[in-house]
């Protein structure tokens, strides 16, 4: 018997891991035939009309929103703080002198602490405002992050943020140990550093982006398993499983605009000489991407948010 539960686990892993691998080439496939049928049009009617102070003001208008939506949801979570704190756990196997040998690798479970939705869901927009922030007020970070074609503030910003969502969405989902927990966010944070190296390439490739996948699929597949673990243990509404492939392509957003952004420059590279014209029309490319970046976080970024809040109180 238990070996047909472990077959059927087993199963439902490999199942989640099939469904993760599958969703993302067909997002990035539609994204990629949209960008190259839309191209021309889209930098004949526009070319020229973005500069950093137009940037800028995206940034500031961005920064305005969501502090004022964080603020909203930490005074929402401080009325309700109570009910929305999530225990937290470790699972450390019961080791003492009266223990018998074969029941030595038992995990007992302790509370370390809890872990609140609401604050956190708070404080991923805080973090978000954070970083629109210091492209509106301080004009040397957008020219920098221009001139190299690549912004680390925005990906030291999203290994914490993107990080602290994934616990969150974890924990909804019913992972509670905390060394689990702590995996989930360490494998968040390598993905965001893979963007920051591929930003960072002298030679554009497309390489780094591709790596920056592995983990990022191992965390959505353990998320995943205890997703549906938990719908198959009880009878879950439809929309639950509405929120959580929500959750899931809202996430996987923006890796399509990343990567919308690094085929540009690197056919802009491979194509075109290090002149004038060429360096505006990649630094082009660039801030344009950088506008995607603030649209995903005025509209995906807020949804998570407002989701994992009322996943969280519920």
């Amino acid at each position: 018997m238990n070996t047909l539960i472990s077959c059927v686990h087993l199963g439902r892993v490999a199942f989640v891991a099939l469904i993760c691998m599958c969703m993302v080439p067909p997002v990035l496939g539609v994204q990629i035939a949209l960008t190259m049928r839309n191209r021309r049009a889209e930098y004949q009617s526009m070319k020229g009309t973005m500069t950093q102070s137009k940037l800028r003001r995206y940034h500031a208008f961005a920064f305005v929103v969501q502090t004022a939506t964080s603020i909203v949801i930490g005074v929402l979570a401080s009325t309700d703080s109570k009910t929305m704190a999530i225990p937290i756990y470790t699972l450390y196997p019961t080791t003492n002198s009266t223990t018998r040998l074969t029941d030595a690798w038992v995990p007992a479970p302790s509370i370390v602490g809890h872990f609140n939705g609401g604050y956190s869901s708070s404080a991923f927009l805080a973090m978000s405002a954070f970083n629109h922030m210091l492209f509106a007020v301080f004009p040397c970070c957008l020219k920098m992050a221009v001139h190299r074609l690549a912004s680390p503030v925005r990906w030291l910003e999203y290994s914490v943020s993107a990080s602290l969502m994934h616990v969150q969405i974890a924990t909804l989902c019913g992972i509670l140990d905390v060394h689990l927990l702590f995996s989930i966010a360490a494998l968040t944070a390598t993905t965001m550093l893979f963007g920051l190296l591929q930003e960072r390439q002298e030679k554009r490739t497309l390489g780094l982006f591709k790596t920056g996948f592995a983990p990022w699929l191992m965390q959505w597949i353990v998320i995943m398993s205890y997703f549906f673990r938990g719908v198959s243990q009880a009878s879950a509404p439809w929309w639950v499983w509405l929120i959580i492939f929500i959750e899931l392509a809202l996430d996987s957003l923006f890796a399509v605009v990343m990567h919308a952004q690094e085929r540009e420059l690197v056919h802009s590279v491979e194509s075109s000489a290090h002149d004038a014209a060429a360096d505006t029309a990649r630094a082009e490319v660039f801030m344009r991407s950088d506008l995607r970046f603030i649209v995903l976080s005025l509209t995906a970024k807020q949804l998570l948010a407002w989701l994992n809040y009322y996943g969280a109180h519920a």
